[in-house]
């Protein structure tokens, strides 16, 4: 009864919204042909609800088990047909077969637990229609398609969804309401279930688990995918999943979650790299504060400098006056630091900037987070504690997002103040909590302080978040040049110009304080402004998101500043990554550093960018993370003692990780 009745029900409750809300509207006209279709295919699909079928029951079950191997070719085609790939193309037959074989073993694992072909059928169909939607709004929104790692992330996601316009497209449309009619007509074919022998049972379900394990082994072990000419180029998941197909690419991705131990790890080698890091001369200071300081490190949510990444960029104003003004102070610290994420993934950049460790060490698109840091980690909190300093992180969001609230307490944060808990006022701008509001927040803990113990305070803002449709938000920094619409740029960069004037507040409260102060502001990742046509403009690549090395490195580009209200002296280079930055950061407050960020500090000399996207060494050569360089030792040095520090719990060096003060 339910298979009669599903899609009825369906087309009751969706038909109605598909024929007002998809793109049958253009320039205030109707588009009739295109109503004229979604009427005809609703009226089709209810038509074969009232359609008797009178067949015989084998001939039923010959046509359903048929219908099993042909519903995964019309999922295929469905979902790669709303995302407009060109995986289908009868020149590359083998992407086409790696693609029907992973849809077969979805269909083929739903059969193993129900089976019953309409129930296969629906369900197979659902889910399929349900990636490929989901793959369309988030390359629209995020500029890359649903990877592996992003389910666990699909409760922060749903957080922000409500910032984001969903707009239905007429390919959406077409398949909801073709599939509705083919599996309408489907369930109608259904065979009559007699009482079967255990035996019959066993047998059937053994032949659907043979094929689906024989799919699964050559999709994922055997990676039979590899040799029908699916290939994943994870630097730019969105091309790539444009060339593989958008279920294979999923899948091939996969690969990248499996952790590796480097190359000659030993507890011997941990002992001679420790040896190595005590020979090493302690970096110099880069500030006396006297005492220990206050610190604050600010990460500014989608916080990019996007007149230094591109000078050739022309606003109605300056975006960042003050920002821009701090950089030429010749007593703050700052430069250009890079990113292993854009337009997402923020909690990768947290993760580098409070471990030292690198995302280039774990599989691309990898989310430390959720994956890695499930029991006490070391940390530049962890440190900070040993020094006596109380530790205390804000987030105007929900905690949970990341599972930041998990982790948080992992590495030792003494205290998280989230969006429920904050103890001043907030102000929504674009419907996120402003960065003033956040640094009222700061200054709040600041006053409020146990004045016997030095303060640590880490704050991730949200203002900047992406979903830069707002309509009750004027623009008052343009791009004035080009013909491309530039609303979503436009209001990105206003909201950048009221995170500068926040940032300007926050400085000028601490400018006046007689104890030692000294503050981190750096981004975390760019944003994806809109449309790639948008973000051409905005990074000076021509043919985005197809870019070169250079044009790729530039979308990774995010400023920093340290700002103290002591003498601070210059580094060794303004050009850096996040993983770099606490390092950066304790040498300015006048701290000890811990053997593992002093090894950072000396190899930051020859690689003064280590990303998980590329690499950029002293000569200002880029690598890919699977290319070649000439720093092979050095690398694989790094990547141990990150491993040590993450995976190795029976061998954990915990002296290569904290500091005696």
């Amino acid at each position: 009864m339910v298979a009669y009745l599903l899609p009825s029900t369906l087309l009751f409750v969706f038909f109605p919204y598909l024929i007002t809300r998809a793109h049958v509207y253009q320039k205030g006209t109707v588009d009739v042909l295109k109503v004229g279709m979604f009427i005809i295919l609703g009226l089709v699909a209810g038509f074969f609800q009232l359609l008797q079928i009178d067949v015989g029951n084998k001939i039923r079950r010959r046509i359903s088990r048929i219908m099993l191997f042909i519903l995964p070719a019309l999922s295929m085609i469905m979902v790669e047909y709303i995302n407009h790939t060109s995986a289908l193309s009868f020149e590359e037959p083998g992407k086409i077969l790696a693609n029907y074989i992973c849809y077969l073993m979805l269909f083929a694992v739903i059969y193993l637990i129900f089976r019953r072909a309409v129930i296969t059928g629906w369900l197979g169909m659902l889910i399929s229609l349900i990636f490929g939607i989901a793959n369309y709004y988030v390359i629209i929104f995020r500029g890359d398609p649903v990877l592996p790692w992003d389910i666990g992330s699909l409760g922060t996601a749903m957080e922000v969804a409500d910032r984001y316009e969903f707009v239905l497209t007429d390919a959406i449309a077409l398949f909801f309401l073709f599939s509705v009619a083919l599996l309408s007509l489907f369930s109608k074919m259904q065979p009559e279930h007699k009482k079967e022998s255990m035996r019959m049972k066993l047998a059937e379900r053994g032949v659907t688990a043979v094929l689906a394990l024989g799919l699964y082994l050559a999709v994922m072990p055997l990676n039979v995918m590899s040799y029908l000419g699916i290939v994943v180029g994870p630097y730019n998941q969105t091309m790539s999943s444009q060339n593989t197909g958008m279920l294979a690419g999923f899948l091939a991705n996969m690969q990248f979650m499996i952790v590796e131990k480097p190359s000659n790890y030993s507890v011997e080698t941990l002992n001679n790299i420790k040896d190595e890091i005590d020979g090493l001369e302690e970096p110099s200071f880069l500030g006396d504060p006297g005492k220990k300081p206050t610190i604050i490190a600010v990460m500014c949510e989608s916080m990019t400098d996007v007149l230094t990444t591109n000078p050739n960029l022309e606003l109605s104003k300056d975006n960042m006056p003050f920002i821009h003004s701090l950089q030429k102070d010749p007593n703050v610290i700052s430069g250009t630091a890079y990113s292993s994420v854009f337009a997402g993934n923020t909690c990768d950049s947290e993760y580098e900037f409070l471990t030292g460790n690198s995302m280039a060490f774990f599989p691309i698109g990898s989310k430390p987070y959720q994956q890695y840091v499930t029991t006490p980690q070391d940390s530049l909190v962890q440190t900070l504690e040993q020094y006596g300093y109380n530790t205390l992180a804000i987030h105007p969001a929900n905690g949970a997002n990341w599972q930041r609230d998990r982790v948080y307490e992992n590495f030792g944060f003494d205290q998280f103040t989230d969006y429920y808990t904050f103890k001043t006022e907030k102000v929504m701008e674009r419907g996120y909590t402003d960065d003033a509001s956040s640094y009222n927040e700061v200054i709040y803990e600041y006053e409020n302080r146990d004045k016997e113990e030095p303060l640590f305070t880490f704050l991730i803002t949200l203002a900047n978040h992406a979903g830069f449709e707002f309509e009750d938000y004027p623009s008052t920094v343009e791009i004035m040049s080009g013909e491309t619409d530039f609303s979503a740029a436009n209001q990105y960069l206003t909201s950048t110009n009221s995170s500068d004037k926040a940032y300007e507040m926050l400085i000028e409260y601490f400018e006046k304080e007689k104890e030692p102060v000294v503050i981190l502001f750096f981004g975390d990742h760019w944003p994806f402004a809109g449309t790639n046509d948008q973000m051409s403009v905005l990074l000076d690549a021509p043919t985005f998101p197809d870019l070169s090395k250079e044009e790729f490195m530039r979308r990774q580009e995010v400023p920093y500043i340290i700002w103290a209200n002591y003498d601070l002296e210059q580094p060794e280079t303004e050009v850096t990554s996040i993983n770099y930055l606490s390092s950066l950061l304790m040498r300015a407050a006048g701290l000890e550093s811990t053997p593992y960020q002093k090894y950072l500090h000396y190899f930051s000399q020859s690689l003064p960018v280590m990303t998980g996207v590329g690499a950029i060494d002293e000569n200002e050569n880029i690598y890919w993370p699977d290319e070649e360089k000439p720093y092979e030792d050095l690398l694989n040095e790094y990547a141990i003692l990150q491993y040590n520090n993450v995976f190795d719990k029976e061998n954990h060096m915990s002296e290569l990780f904290t500091v005696t003060p």
